[in-house]
């Protein structure tokens, strides 16, 4: 029996006014898409037949062959389109039917499979996408429109189209490359809201890719990517590697495990790197040296020590929660005035693995130093807190250093063999040392404030040092001992819990509030001003941890009024200089520190200090080089000695030599050629020397930082061997200067500071 599709156009648009409302309330919520499967055919025409009757026996064969749990549906259920296909308001939503036309006479049977999703998906190529109406093609690939353009059906078990005259959009779920789209940049601009692009055959990018919003980008076997100079980014787009792989890859950015954008270049997508987010470098070496300054929650990590290499150091100020893996660095890893830095899983050939300046919750494990001979000290820590764990340091004068009140747990499973002394850490500074093994048997491979426990082992392998052990200049503190104990224990758990969870200060809020009266105790009872200080510090460490800096500048501010805390007073002010930093507040921070200098009287350690913050403020915020290069320069010119010359050579590039045991490195061009100076930093004169092992012509001039002349002292041929030439700078004003030599095939440059 054929269906009377006027009969019941009558019935559906009558029923359709009066729910009209209600469905448009509903529709406002979801997006007017219908998805159906790929390669399903479309009407591209206005046909108004109905579908024939061998047409009609083919899909009812079909439902009763692949949905032998289809039941007929009574005919007063029925509600049916213009194109005779029947709905049905039963229990549990919607459902579509196809019609069966029987013989003359006979009832009409229609079949219920019971959702809408599976029949309409089975039935797609012939079956109206959604039941309003038939569609037809757009012109635009994988877009389709409503036939009839009019209300859609009220029992549209899917997204509705509201309102009169109000065009339908009809799209696949999926778009394959190469199958739909020839490449990913056409899948990309014919997509809507909601689409899959599956990418299973080999693309070469010609331009940057932008993943649109609500659209995945999917690669999948098959899918062989040259990035070829390119990106592909999104913002609220997904983008999956499920298969395939990628040639000309850097680095892949993420944030909550989700991938953000495919980089060809390093730059690039570290300009891209936003806090919060993660940056996955690829296998291959890059010739960087990241800088992280006021950044947060941000891991950076390789492809393993073996394979990721970054030809340069690391250096993070001012910054927290930043995670460091799988990497081999071939400088140093610092890190200044942060908290919670993680370093683990890399492989760090340098004289120094670690610098931390007064960063608290500093991590180091699982990680390796060099193999060739080295000297100075692998992790050095001013100030700060931390853990140093299941780590292998080999070949140092030191293996762990700690000065000015820096407390370290140094364990568990660290393998110290062929060190000078393993733990240095002179009072108020303090180890924890917990189960490792040792180059000598204990105590003889400890000095100073260490505590040792656990289960010990004993490489076996001493080495002289060249450490100077004469550095213990302050008394013990019973006192401060035991907060560093209990501060410790609690670092401990925050390292623990970090495998687990994400840091919440609150779970630690009781254990902060009974240290905070330790080291508050610790200040009001103790008289040595180093150990004062190293109590400051750790309340600072404290209230940052419980992100309550107002209260410790209230605490500050009520030690400053007290008779008994004048002599501090430098020592409290100095703790301003990084709030200022903070709030932007530069030129304060300077001014606060050169404040501090100058009431530091004879206290070389707060003055060095001073003059190496200076240099970090003025390279990693103001961007002044020369200005940051004369502060590290003034360190290491006037107290060669102190700990922090070493830092502030770190910094600034300026060589340090023979001081606590360290080598002098040399480029690969000095086993036969080689150029240095000395003294540097100098006052007016230095002294060049050059060797050679060939006579040639030699050309040796010094430079101003703008690139000005400023001598030229030789210029002719010289002999085979070793060469000097004084340089008398009277007449030049203070800075760096540039001195090259230019001989036979050799070029070399190196920088100098005059202070006067």
């Amino acid at each position: 029996m054929k269906i009377n599709v006027k009969k019941y156009l009558f019935v559906f648009f009558t029923f359709s006014l009066f729910h009209l409302f209600s469905v448009i309330s509903i529709a406002q919520d979801v997006p007017y898409n219908l998805y159906t499967p790929r390669n399903s055919q479309v009407l591209n025409t206005y046909d108004t037949q109905e579908m024939s009757e061998s047409e009609i026996a083919y899909w009812n064969n079909y439902v009763r062959t692949n949905y032998r749990n289809a039941t007929p549906v009574q005919p007063s259920t029925r509600e049916y389109n213009c194109h005779g296909y029947a709905w049905s308001v039963s229990e549990g939503g919607p459902q579509v039917w196809i019609g069966y036309d029987p013989p003359a006479g006979a009832e009409e049977v229609y079949w219920s499979d019971g959702s809408y999703d599976q029949l309409s998906e089975a039935l797609a190529t012939k079956v109206s996408y959604s039941g309003d109406h038939s569609a037809i093609t757009s012109g635009t690939p994988n877009y389709y429109y409503s036939k009839w353009n009019k209300y859609p059906l009220m029992y549209h078990h899917k997204d509705y189209t509201p309102g009169y005259g109000t065009a339908n959009q009809f799209f696949r779920r999926s778009v394959d490359v190469p199958q739909d789209q020839s490449s990913i940049q056409s899948a990309i601009s014919a997509a809507v809201y909601g689409q899959t692009i599956n990418v299973s055959n080999p693309q070469t990018l010609q331009s940057d890719l932008i993943v649109p919003s609500g659209v995945v980008l999917s690669f999948i076997s098959g899918a062989n990517i040259n990035i070829n100079g390119y990106s592909i980014t999104t913002i609220y787009g997904n983008i999956n590697i499920n298969g395939g792989s990628f040639n000309g890859l850097a680095a892949i950015r993420k944030q909550s495990g989700a991938i953000k954008g495919i980089y060809s270049s390093y730059q690039t997508a570290w300009s891209a790197l936003n806090n919060n987010e993660s940056l996955e470098l690829a296998s291959g070496t890059f010739n960087e040296s990241p800088s992280f300054s006021s950044r947060s929650n941000i891991a950076f990590t390789g492809q393993g020590s073996s394979s990721t290499i970054i030809n340069g150091s690391i250096t993070v100020s001012s910054s927290s929660n930043i995670d460091i893996s799988g990497l081999r660095v071939t400088g140093t890893v610092s890190a200044s005035n942060s908290q919670y830095i993680y370093v683990s899983s890399c492989n760090i050939p340098s004289a120094t693995m670690l610098y931390n300046y007064y960063s608290t919750g500093t991590n180091l494990g699982n990680s390796t130093s060099g193999t060739d001979e080295q000297a100075s000290y692998a992790v050095t820590s001013y100030g700060g807190t931390g853990n140093i764990y299941s780590n292998t340091i080999r070949r140092f004068d030191a293996g762990v250093y700690l000065a000015s009140g820096a407390s370290f747990n140094v364990g568990t499973g660290n393998t110290f063999c062929n060190n000078g002394i393993d733990i240095y850490a002179p009072s108020p500074a303090y180890a924890y040392a917990i189960s490792n093994n040792y180059s000598y048997a204990l105590p003889n491979s400890v000095y100073g404030n260490v505590f040792t426990t656990g289960s010990n082992g004993v490489c076996s392998l001493p080495k002289v040092s060249a450490l100077q052990q004469t550095a213990v200049t302050s008394s013990d503190s019973k006192l401060l001992k035991d907060a560093d104990d209990k501060y410790l224990a609690l670092l401990r758990k925050i390292y623990d819990d970090s495998k687990k969870e994400k840091y919440d200060k609150n779970k630690y809020e009781t254990d902060y509030n009974k240290l905070i009266n330790d080291y508050k105790n610790v200040a009001a009872v103790e008289k040595d001003k180093q150990i004062v200080k190293a109590a400051l510090t750790k309340l600072s460490y404290l209230y940052k941890g419980k992100e309550e800096k107002d209260a410790f500048t209230e605490y500050l501010t009520d030690l400053a009024s007290k008779n008994n805390f004048q002599q501090y007073l430098p020592y409290i002010q100095r703790f301003s200089i990084w709030d200022n930093v903070e709030k932007s507040n530069y030129e304060n921070s300077i001014s606060v520190a050169e404040a501090v200098i100058k009431g530091a009287n004879s206290d070389v350690d707060l003055i060095c200090e001073m003059l190496y913050e200076k240099g970090l403020i003025y390279k990693y915020y103001i961007k002044n080089q020369t200005r940051a290069e004369e502060m590290f320069g003034d360190v290491i010119a006037n107290y060669p000695k102190h700990i922090l010359a070493k830092f502030a050579s770190q910094e600034s590039g300026i060589e340090l030599k023979e001081q606590f045991g360290i080598k002098t490195t040399e480029s690969a061009e000095s086993v036969s050629y080689s150029l240095d100076n000395y003294p540097n930093p100098f006052n007016p004169t230095t002294t060049i020397s050059y060797s050679l092992p060939q006579a040639g012509h030699v050309i040796l001039k010094v430079y101003d930082l703008l690139g000005r002349e400023a001598a030229e002292l030789v210029n002719g041929v010289k002999e085979k061997g070793k060469h000097t030439v004084t340089f008398n700078a009277s007449k030049l004003s203070s800075g760096f200067y540039i001195y090259t030599i230019k001989v036979n095939d050799f070029n070399a440059s190196k920088k100098m500071l005059l202070t006067k």
